[in-house]
């Protein structure tokens, strides 16, 4: 009965950092649009994936047809739109740790913001909540709670890259990682990385603020 007890309460503990994260709509196919590789647009209700790894899509012509399945490897993105018309996408990427560094394969990377450069949410999975059966972006529930990567990617980059770190139960902190990042991939924007650097006005938690300032700052530039 502990046993049974604790394990219920680690799930309830862990129910509550998935609903600190992005939720997406409960568990089913939504009007969408696949990107393939090739160039090809399609229309389709789509299903969210479950993991990043997923090695196929999951579509359906109409939302009560019999799903078809497309493998990954021929889309470079998906987006869904929900009843309350909130759209939400997702990019089959290829990334590094750093420039330079080894290229691992491509897996599905949730967008937290497009643009210049885009943001990305780097996950464990994409699970399905035990209550409302809501597919979730989900991260590691380790000793730090539920940890978060942030990927970057430039549109003159071919892979996304780690950009910035943060967790439930860490601190609001500024990273080396995140001091890093913005010396090196931001750098046009020399207010805003002071403000990372040198003032302290910014940190991981930040990332989405961050990469809409420096977008901004871009946009005006040309």
């Amino acid at each position: 009965m502990k046993v049974k007890l604790t394990l219920f309460l680690i799930f309830l503990l862990t129910a509550g950092y998935l609903s600190a994260q992005t939720i997406l709509p409960k568990e089913g196919f939504f009007p969408g649009t696949l990107h393939y590789k090739n160039g090809q647009v399609k229309s389709a209700y789509v299903s969210a994936p479950k993991k990043p790894g997923q090695n196929a899509i999951f579509i359906r012509a109409t939302n009560t047809a019999k799903s078809e399945k497309i493998p990954s490897e021929l889309l470079d993105s998906i987006s869904f739109t929900t009843p309350q018309g909130t759209t939400y996408c997702f990019e089959n990427l290829s990334w590094s740790m750093k420039e330079g560094g080894k290229i691992k394969n491509p897996q599905w990377f949730f967008t937290v913001v497009k643009g210049y450069a885009s943001l990305y949410m780097l996950s464990d999975a994409y699970v399905i909540t035990g209550k409302g059966k809501a597919y979730a972006v989900t991260y590691s529930v380790g000793s730090f709670g539920s940890e978060i990567y942030y990927m970057i990617k430039k549109q003159n980059d071919k892979v996304a890259y780690y950009f910035a770190y943060t967790s439930t139960f860490g601190p609001d902190r500024i990273s080396q990682l995140l001091q890093r990042s913005a010396t090196h991939y931001l750098s046009e924007d020399k207010d805003l990385v002071d403000k990372i650097i040198k003032k302290y006005q910014l940190s991981d938690r930040d990332a989405e603020e961050i990469i809409n300032i420096y977008n901004d700052y871009m946009s005006q530039k040309k």
